[in-house]
């Protein structure tokens, strides 16, 4: 999930492929990445919460090591 800075509803969801690969154009600003996984019940367990991130390309292509 992508949030913009401040915010507590996501502004962009994003499911990774199988490889765990994503990428996400939004408008340049300050955003936070959250990052879910998938329990075999269905739900989801967050697994990471990124720092703000300043955007200025219009591109959020990040590698996040779990």
């Amino acid at each position: 999930k992508i949030f913009r800075e401040g915010e507590t509803t996501p502004a962009v969801k994003k499911i990774a492929d199988k490889f765990g690969a994503y990428y996400s154009l939004v408008p340049n600003g300050r955003y936070f990445l959250e990052i879910d996984k998938k329990n075999d019940d269905a739900t989801y367990t967050n697994v990471l919460k990124t720092e703000v991130l300043d955007i200025k390309n219009g591109i959020i292509n990040f590698d996040f090591e779990l």
